[in-house]
């Protein structure tokens, strides 16, 4: 009797206990779904500043924060207990008359406001639990917030520290032009030997992002200097960072029919630099911008001749996004010419791609645009072996879980073109 009535207490401990774990796991941000008149008055008489999720019904990240991020038991704790929070979809109801008076371009975005509708503090995009707290402990925080730095901008604060956190407010922001103009004219601002600071290498970092300032310059040139003071594979990859970056941003060497102007300066500027500084990785972005160059040109065999220089000498060994850059750029060469003499290569210059891409979902891709390739130069046969490699490489991904689904691009915004 004793061991049965232990056995059923401790099934209703258990239950209990299970049923608190349960509840605890259930917090979520409460949002108020009232009007916006009502929720300004409540957040007044609170004395609280308002948290606003503006999302549309279409948003693929509005509806990912909805699901994982708002739901955690830290989030809800903190944004219930510091804000009166509310979300309105943009382009339904009252969200239609708030769109008109808040600055939104892209969904999510997130705001802080005050109970006049002020903006205090502004976020966009999806974050990690972490992050979306870190972002709005900031935002509540009197001289951290995205309108007190911007005040301290206005009065002509310019320390290295404070404008690491502004610029970083204007990239969360999604603020991004603004962000490019504070950034060019701080760097403007500088001695060359000032960036030679400790305090500078975080601004230097995220926000000297033109390869052809002088700025940049300087520092890839005084680059030991620099090694020195936060190591040399921090500074490589920096520098590299900035080239690739605009290559992939100005120069569109995969899609020259996409419509992005083709900026010859920056192109001659990054060919006298990177021949002049002969950096680890020289040889790797000159590949690309040969192509870019070439493919812009219609310069068919000469793009062929990269192609070929990249595989016979290993150029691009060392750069992880080799596979797909090479195999991106043969499809557009096969685009370009129909002479037999380049595309006669395709499947062993493809091969070279698919060997040295260690991920298997990765691999599976560049194998299915192998057999595509293959299929549009009337290889048939090769093109029906590759179709079923890629199926079995596929399944394999399945199986370790690492299959990539090719999805379309999520709308970002309303109207125009980001």
């Amino acid at each position: 009797m004793i061991k049965k009535f232990r056995y059923l207490m401790l099934l209703s401990f258990w239950a209990i206990f299970a049923g608190f774990s349960s509840m605890a796991q259930e917090r979520q941000i409460n949002f108020e779904h009232d009007t916006w008149k009502k929720i300004a008055k409540k957040a007044k008489a609170e004395n609280k500043l308002i948290f606003m999720d503006c999302y549309t019904s279409w948003c693929g990240p509005c509806k990912l924060m909805a699901a994982e991020v708002f739901t955690q038991n830290a989030v809800a704790d903190f944004f219930n207990s510091n804000f009166v929070n509310c979300k309105f979809d943009m382009e339904k109801g009252e969200g239609l008359e708030l769109r008109k008076k808040l600055p939104i371009q892209f969904y999510p975005t997130f705001f802080l406001l005050n109970s006049d509708g002020t903006v205090i503090h502004k976020v966009v995009g999806s974050s990690s639990a972490d992050e979306f707290i870190q972002y709005f402990t900031e935002g509540k925080t009197d001289n951290e917030n995205y309108s007190a730095l911007e005040k301290h901008y206005q009065s002509g604060e310019r320390n290295a520290n404070f404008m690491f956190k502004y610029l970083r407010s204007l990239r969360v922001a999604n603020e991004e032009s603004k962000e490019t103009q504070v950034a060019t004219d701080y760097f403007k601002s500088l001695k060359h030997e000032e960036l030679k600071n400790n305090d500078m290498w975080l601004v230097i970092n995220y926000f000297l992002n033109d390869p052809t300032s002088k700025h940049f310059q300087y520092m890839v040139e005084n680059r030991q200097f620099f090694y020195n003071m936060v190591g040399a594979e921090v500074v490589n990859s920096k520098i590299r960072t900035t080239y690739h970056n605009a290559l992939s941003k100005q120069l569109e060497y995969y899609y020259p029919e996409s419509g992005k102007p083709y900026n010859k300066a920056l192109e001659d500027t990054m060919i006298i630099d990177l021949k002049k500084y002969d950096l680890p990785f020289s040889k790797n972005l000159l590949a690309l911008i040969y192509l870019n160059k070439y493919s812009k040109e219609n310069s068919w065999d000469n793009y062929a001749e990269v192609i070929s220089a990249i595989v016979r000498f290993n150029l691009m060994d060392n750069d992880p996004e080799l596979p797909e850059t090479l195999s991106s750029a043969i499809s557009l060469l096969i685009k370009g010419t129909s002479d037999p003499k380049w595309l006669s290569n395709v499947q062993n210059w493809s091969q070279y791609a698919i060997d040295r891409e260690s991920n298997i979902g990765k691999r599976a891709l560049l194998i299915e645009n192998q057999a595509d390739m293959l299929q549009k130069i009337g290889e048939s046969q090769k093109a029906d072996e590759a179709h079923k490699a890629a199926k079995t490489a596929n399944d394999e991904a399945e199986k370790q879980g690492k299959k990539i689904s090719v999805v379309p691009m999520m709308r970002l915004t309303t109207g125009g073109s980001h």
